[in-house]
């Protein structure tokens, strides 16, 4: 009985519902499915679950929002983070740049102000060059001109250097830095290096040959004029700046010195008075040709044709002129320091007591004069009177002639 008043209530689960809606004398009826039932109560099941999460969210929304703006906040402090790294890195870049361009500039200051002490070494170095070549030390064609890379640029409105542009591409600073300016220093330093070996070579030169001089002098008995010895002053140390003109004047004073020795030795009796002449009787003992005995022959003949021209050996002044016993005629020329030459037998005199003479004058001509077997040039080389072996100074010229 209660089973069937239940069916009643609800009707059968598997017939559809009828839903009735009377209204005075109208009455309207809806048939509803099952299925449209079960779907309109999920769907209000689905929506008081939502209402709940909704409030849930509400009641609990602090802590949820929080850690959602959190997570944004890491987000944007990265993004930002990021941001300032590449614009530290913008700076470290632009700075460095700044710095290349800097340190360009300085290095091309550096090698201008290097070329131009080149170029001033060169013209100091100029004079002291041609003293050397005067001195057969260098040869003749040898020139002190500065090298090209030396010489100053020559103002044409231009730039030789872009370095606005070149800043601006780091490559092209970057290939400035590491190629060009070391290359062009590289050739720099090596015109510099020139210079010092040249300057030291000329200075070596200079003193080997002025020692083979003295020597030379003091095989004849001349004492070779030596270098002014230092006699005191104040103390002043030398610097590496100071090197160069230290080097300068060190060749100076090799050069000063080669000088004298040559000034002196100009003065010197060293020449040959009948070049190519044979040489009948030498200096020292021998038989005297009228007595027949041993004898001192003071000075050496030389066989050559009468009337052939005789020059002095060296320049000097005449200090005697004419006849003087058994040298017949003869001109005596002196030299100074003591020294003097004496030329006798001759056919004729062609100068006079206080002439001054050089080795291209004509003294006298080759004869036969006083004591003289037939004609020839005696010859006599004295030092403070005493007569020496002309042969010794005639020796002494061919060496000095080859050095």
């Amino acid at each position: 009985m209660a089973k069937v008043s239940r069916q009643e209530m609800f009707g059968r689960r598997s017939l559809p519902h009828t839903i009735v809606i009377a209204r005075g004398e109208k009455v309207r009826h809806w048939t509803v499915r099952p299925w449209v039932v079960l779907s309109l109560g999920t769907a209000g099941l689905a929506g008081l679950l939502g209402a709940t999460g909704v409030g849930a969210i509400l009641l609990m929304g602090g802590p949820v929002l929080e850690a959602v703006q959190t997570r944004d906040a890491h987000t944007a402090s990265a993004y930002e983070e990021r941001i300032a790294d590449l614009r530290r890195q913008l700076d470290r870049l632009t700075t460095r740049q700044a710095v290349d361009r800097n340190e360009v500039s300085r290095q091309v200051e550096d090698l201008l102000a290097q070329q131009a002490r080149i170029t001033e070494r060169y013209e100091r170095l100029g004079p002291l060059l041609q003293k050397a070549r005067d001195a057969g030390l260098v040869p003749a064609e040898t020139t002190a001109t500065p090298p090209d890379d030396a010489n100053p640029p020559t103002e044409t409105g231009s730039r030789p250097f872009a370095m606005n542009s070149a800043g601006d591409d780091p490559k092209a600073m970057s290939r400035i830095a590491d190629v060009l300016l070391p290359t062009i220093r590289q050739s720099v330093d090596f015109y510099a290096e020139q210079q010092e070996t040249q300057i030291a070579s000329l200075t070596r030169n200079a003193d080997t040959k002025a020692d083979r001089i003295a020597d030379l002098l003091g095989s004849i008995g001349i004492d070779a004029p030596g270098d002014a010895a230092p006699v005191g002053g104040p103390f002043v140390g030398s610097s590496v700046a100071d090197s160069f003109s230290q080097s300068l004047e060190e060749l100076q004073q090799s050069l000063d010195l080669l000088d004298r020795l040559r000034r002196r030795t100009d003065r010197l009796p060293l020449a040959d008075p009948m070049p190519g002449a044979r040489v009948t009787s030498v200096f020292g003992s021998r038989l005297d040709p009228f007595l027949r005995e041993a004898a001192i022959h003071t000075g050496i003949d030389f066989a050559a044709e009468a009337g052939a021209p005789v020059r002095p050996t060296a320049p000097g002044k005449v200090v005697s002129a004419g006849f003087a016993g058994g040298y017949g005629l003869m001109v005596e020329v002196d030299h100074g320091d003591g020294l003097s030459t004496r030329y006798g037998h001759l056919s004729r005199i062609a100068v006079a007591v206080g002439d001054e003479v050089t080795t291209s004058s004509v003294i006298g001509a080759v004869g036969s004069t006083g004591r003289s077997t037939g004609p020839h040039l005696h010859y006599e080389v004295r030092l403070h009177e005493k007569a020496t072996n002309p042969d010794r100074w005639i020796k002494a010229g061919r060496r000095l002639a080859a050095l």
